[in-house]
């Protein structure tokens, strides 16, 4: 069986190939059939026009001929050997007819040897002939093919001689495109003439009228025209109907060249026309009159944004600038004098951007947010469009105001830029404010900073704040911060240096919020067994608003040794015993003052200003 379906493969495959070979040579001779009979027809009846000047009838009649020739021999010998297929028994029939002796052995060994496989593999059903003969016949069928070259039995010489004519047709195309190129344009002129000829034989004429339906501006010159082809005449005549007195007019127009004009100076109102010509009407048309569109009236809206609290404002009339702050919303609406168009017309912003304009009718409107500086110009264009644009944009200038943030202050009186206080009195510190703001107040914050003024002291960097929150926000907030160093760890203490600043936050939600800052209050904290002197204490007794009008304190200068005795001043003080104190610095104990008595002098030295002042 196996060697069987071998021998039939090997004659399908010769066969296929010969079929294949056969289909490509009708392809190329279709090909050259059509590039002779259907160019060539062109080319036939250029030449003879060229020789014979054909007249106008027989020209068309012959072009539409060799046209619909043209579609035939297209269809004929290009779209039906495109879709002629290969199929194995058509073509053993074309190579036993074309050989002439293989007397039906390729196509009976194609069918025979067919039928034995089908036969074994349906389950060994028996034949009428013995499959011996047939693995001989189709043996015999694949010696007799390999003894001559199928390809050989095809006569190309036809094909080829219609291949030689094709090229030579395309050769003289070639040649008229690059050299005679003025008989074919020739030829192509007495085509369209002759057409022309033929149709005004059909129709007698033909008015084409410029410029038909148009609309204009008012007071600007217009053309009427007519051409009248194939004109035998030398006069057409213009009706013309004014819309809105219903008055007609007649006038008389000469005929030059198939070609008739008349021109109005000034256009002034709407009317309707139409040519007639030998009787016979062109179509009515209209001319339609109106002006270009300019702003007659202007309003503008102006919503501050909502945090403000500020009413809508409303403007007239025509303005160079607007401005407000950020997040104003501006709504722009005007009027014109004539009907606009509802997608010409639109606002141009300074970065080329566009924005469209509501439009109903000869009204129009836009909005916009004021973000940044800009600058808007509006272009309007007539409900007729293209040509009615306005001669004038208007512009605006779009400046943005901007939010000032808040001001705070500390309601207190101080001498110096730092002031000094016993612990104590800065631990019941009342801190009282007062917060402006243009637009209103939100919050108010205080911000504490504790730095003892020598690191010997062992207590770091302390920092916290405190916040009030103004409800409703007003222009004008006053209150008094309380408590603001409780639950500080570690604990005020003499020799720690307090920063207060307060800050206040207003209400801006389109930009901010703002912040505003006051000037810091320095305070030094001292103990009354340091050796500090003041000129008074402070007046804390009252526990009233003004607790905190802070005096001036005078600090008298003293030595750094503590068991001298102090040198006399107008003040005098009583004199004073002085124990000396052997301080301790046994490893594994700690001294809040420092390791040596040099650093205890330090310290003593710097909360009594020694060396500062």
């Amino acid at each position: 069986m196996s060697d069987l379906k071998t021998n039939l493969n090997q004659i399908e495959n010769r066969i296929l190939g010969f079929g294949r070979f056969r289909r490509s040579w009708k392809i190329l001779d279709g090909l050259g059939r059509f590039v002779v009979y259907a160019p060539g027809a062109f080319l036939l009846w250029a030449v003879l026009d060229g020789l014979l000047k054909l007249p106008a009838w027989p020209l068309v009649i012959l072009f539409l001929a060799v046209c619909c020739w043209t579609l035939v021999a297209a269809v004929r010998w290009i779209v039906f050997p495109q879709l002629a297929g290969v199929d194995t028994r058509n073509e053993a029939l074309v190579v036993e007819q074309l050989h002439g002796s293989l007397d039906n052995q390729v196509i009976g060994s194609l069918q025979l040897g067919q039928e034995v496989l089908d036969a074994e593999d349906a389950e060994g059903k028996g034949l009428g002939y013995s499959s011996n003969l047939v693995n001989a016949l189709v043996q015999r069928s694949v010696n007799r093919l390999k003894e001559f070259d199928l390809h050989s039995l095809l006569d190309l010489s036809e094909a080829k001689k219609i291949l030689g004519w094709a090229c030579a047709v395309v050769l003289v195309f070639a040649l008229l495109f690059a050299g005679a190129q003025d008989f074919l344009r020739e030829r192509h002129a007495r085509l369209l003439d002759a057409y022309a000829t033929v149709m005004d034989a059909l129709f007698p004429v033909t008015m084409v009228v410029s410029p038909g339906d148009k609309p204009v501006v008012r007071g600007t010159s217009l053309k009427l025209a007519v051409e009248v082809i194939g004109a035998r005449r030398n006069e057409v005549l213009l009706h013309r109907q004014e819309q809105v007195t219903g008055e007609t007019s007649t006038t008389p127009l000469n005929i030059d060249h198939e070609h008739a004009e008349f021109e109005i100076a000034e256009t002034l109102s709407d009317f309707t026309y139409f040519f007639e010509y030998g009787g016979r009407n062109s179509s009515t048309h209209e001319i339609r009159v109106d002006d270009l569109p300019q702003i007659k009236a202007i309003n503008y809206e102006i919503t501050p944004p909502s945090y403000t609290g500020q009413p809508m404002r409303l403007m007239t009339g025509r303005v160079s600038k607007l401005q407000g702050l950020s997040g104003t919303s501006v709504f722009v609406s005007f009027a014109a004098n004539t009907r606009l168009h509802p997608e010409l017309c639109y606002v141009e912003w300074l970065n080329g951007d566009k924005q469209g304009i509501d439009i109903s009718g000869r009204f129009g409107s836009f909005a916009f947010n004021i973000l940044k500086k800009e600058r808007l110009s509006i272009h309007l264009t007539g409900h007729f469009g293209g040509g009615f644009e306005m001669t004038q944009p208007l512009s605006i200038e779009i400046n943005m105001l901007r939010d000032a943030p808040p001001s705070i202050q500390m309601l207190v009186k101080r001498s110096s830029e730092e002031v000094v206080m016993s612990a104590g009195a800065v631990a019941a510190l009342r801190l009282p404010w007062l917060a402006q703001d243009d637009f209103g107040v939100k919050e108010v914050s205080v911000q504490y900073e504790v730095e003892a003024i020598n690191e010997l002291l062992g207590r770091g960097k302390r920092i916290g704040s405190s916040s009030m929150v103004v409800d409703p926000p007003r222009e004008r907030a006053k209150g008094m911060f309380q408590d603001i160093f409780r639950g500080i760890t570690p604990a005020l203490a003499p020799g720690d240096r307090v920063k207060l600043i307060l800050s206040a936050r207003d209400n801006n939600t389109e930009t901010g919020p703002g912040l505003g800052k006051s000037e810091p209050l320095q305070i030094l904290l001292v103990g009354t067994d340091f050796g500090m002197f003041v000129e008074n204490e402070f007046d804390l007794r009252n526990r009233r608003e003004s607790a905190l009008l802070l005096k001036a304190v005078g600090q008298v200068k003293r030595a750094t040794d503590l068991l001298k005795a102090p040198i006399r001043t107008v003040r005098t003080e009583s004199p004073q015993d002085f124990k000396k104190h052997i301080v301790d610095a046994r490893p594994g104990q700690k001294s809040m003052l420092g390791e040596s008595e040099d650093d205890v002098g330090r310290y003593f030295d710097l909360l009594s200003g020694g060396g500062t002042r």
